[in-house]
């Protein structure tokens, strides 16, 4: 189910907006993969988003995450699957064409550092209620 965060020509899905925001977030180096780091990142005070995906049915993973975020008041943005996600953060690998050639998988993500100020990260933002 997709919802459209803005009216009018420039209205974006929640997946556009979420794929520009980690585009945007990949070309500065921001984006940290993996529960290890984003757990690092979260204790180090460097996340600013976290994105999780809702098919990860390890508990203590998850409890870990839901507290940390927390406890040092991270936004949680969560996506539908594994597969989602690590085609947000990049992980998947294309061909020339852009097709994808395997699918990788990742249950978490995080960004450090947004990079420019895109239009889907100000959208997906001001639907979520949230400030930088």
């Amino acid at each position: 189910m997709e919802m459209n965060l803005q009216q009018g020509e420039n209205a974006m899905t929640i997946t556009q907006a979420s794929e520009s925001m980690c585009i945007s977030s990949l070309k500065v180096g921001g984006m940290v993969k993996g529960f290890r780091q984003v757990t690092k990142s979260l204790i180090g005070g460097r996340s600013k988003l976290v994105i999780m995906s809702k098919e990860i049915n390890e508990r203590k993973m998850k409890d870990i995450i839901d507290g940390l975020v927390k406890q040092y008041d991270v936004p949680v943005l969560k996506v539908e699957s594994h597969v989602e996600l690590a085609r947000y953060v990049g992980i998947c690998k294309f061909d020339e064409t852009g097709k994808i050639v395997k699918d990788a998988k990742c249950a978490v993500a995080s960004i450090e550092d947004f990079g420019e100020n895109t239009l889907g990260r100000d959208t997906l933002f001001g639907n979520m209620g949230l400030a930088e």
